[in-house]
């Protein structure tokens, strides 16, 4: 059981000092760069379907949901 937490922890740090040489190399900011508008594009693509399908998103989020159940109650 020691020596699993042992190899976890190598991974981890392994992946670690990974991480650490593509910042300072600038490939991580490069990546950052190429997929952010991907990852952009798709969570409004995601927040877009959810908004078709109904769904309330923000801080009101309990009140307009008792509308909408309401709503599908009556149908």
């Amino acid at each position: 059981m020691i020596a699993e937490k042992e190899e976890i922890l190598k991974r981890r740090a392994k992946y670690r000092r990974a991480y650490e040489q593509r910042v300072a190399s600038g490939s991580q900011k490069q990546y950052y760069e190429r997929s952010k508008y991907r990852k952009r594009a798709q969570y409004d693509a995601e927040k877009a379907a959810m908004l078709a399908d109904g769904y309330t998103l923000g801080a009101n989020v309990l009140t307009p949901q008792a509308a909408n159940l309401q709503m599908a109650i009556n149908q």
